[in-house]
């Protein structure tokens, strides 16, 4: 059996003692401000599907939330970040958008290094929200699932490295 990582908030222990889902939580993130605790999970692939096939609308508020990704629709990433001191492969789309046409820049990759500068975010979160633009619980969870991928590392560590 294989396991899988789930990104999740709220009472989750409930849904997994009421349907019988062993768990291991891997990383917990007590929010502040206005960012909500979460957790990621590690789970049977068996177990993610028998919760997947209960409806959102038959879903019970005290069972808390789960998301689960294979990955994301952003596709490889194009740039490296530097992510709470951690030098990480991240997407920047907006990137060319930065120069400002400067007469040094002649459009090149090391130009806009030049004129864009290095990428720096306090915290995995805040990349999110201020780069991709990404607030809701199951596009952080895609992103991270591709993220952790592509820096060949699991949710969790990536979550502890960045957080």
């Amino acid at each position: 059996m294989s396991k899988v990582e789930i990104l999740a908030g709220g009472s989750i222990e409930n849904a997994f003692k009421e349907n019988g889902v062993d768990a291991a939580m891997t990383y917990k993130f007590c929010g502040n401000g206005c960012r909500g605790d979460f957790t990621v999970w590690e789970i049977e692939e068996t177990d993610m599907k028998r919760l997947a096939a209960i409806d959102d609308e038959d879903w019970p508020d005290h069972l808390g939330w789960w998301w689960h990704a294979s990955g994301s629709n952003m596709g490889a990433p194009n740039a490296e970040y530097v992510i709470n001191g951690h030098t990480l492969l991240a997407w920047d789309d907006n990137r060319a958008n930065w120069c400002s046409g400067c007469a040094a820049c002649e459009g090149a990759d090391e130009d806009l290094d030049e004129c864009y500068g290095r990428r720096d975010s306090p915290d995995l979160l805040t990349y999110f929200y201020d780069e991709i633009g990404v607030t809701r619980p199951r596009n952080i969870a895609a992103l991270a699932a591709d993220m952790a991928k592509y820096n060949d590392m699991t949710m969790a560590e990536l979550f502890s490295l960045t957080m």
